[in-house]
């Protein structure tokens, strides 16, 4: 399931988001490990070779996009949509090494139609 962010980024601007990772409480952990790609929305199109990046883990961890990462494609109008998929490990009571993972979707907005 995907989390839909209500931030509108701007075609070549910087667009910043902050992922938190929750264990199995509920509660806001840093991750051991986290990586991430940006795609269109349906994930068919991977934008701006972003893929399988790693991240400082943090709490939250921020991912920080700007210039050809926000961009609009030739084939898209006045918007589109974006997809950030993250993946990685926590270490938790329930084990070591544990796996998630989650989108988070936002809208991207040519500079022109501002």
């Amino acid at each position: 399931m995907s989390s839909v962010l209500v931030e509108v980024a701007i075609e070549g601007s910087t667009y910043t988001i902050e992922v938190t990772v929750k264990d199995e409480t509920d509660t806001a952990i840093t991750p051991e490990t986290i990586s991430w790609k940006l795609t269109d929305e349906p994930g068919s199109v991977i934008i701006n070779n972003l893929d399988d990046e790693s991240a400082t883990p943090g709490n939250p961890t921020k991912i920080t996009l700007s210039g050809d990462d926000l961009q609009i494609l030739t084939t898209e109008k006045n918007y589109a949509y974006r997809k950030l998929s993250v993946w990685g490990t926590y270490d938790s009571s329930y084990g070591t090494d544990l796996p998630f993972q989650g989108d988070v979707v936002f809208k991207l907005r040519d500079l022109a139609a501002r």
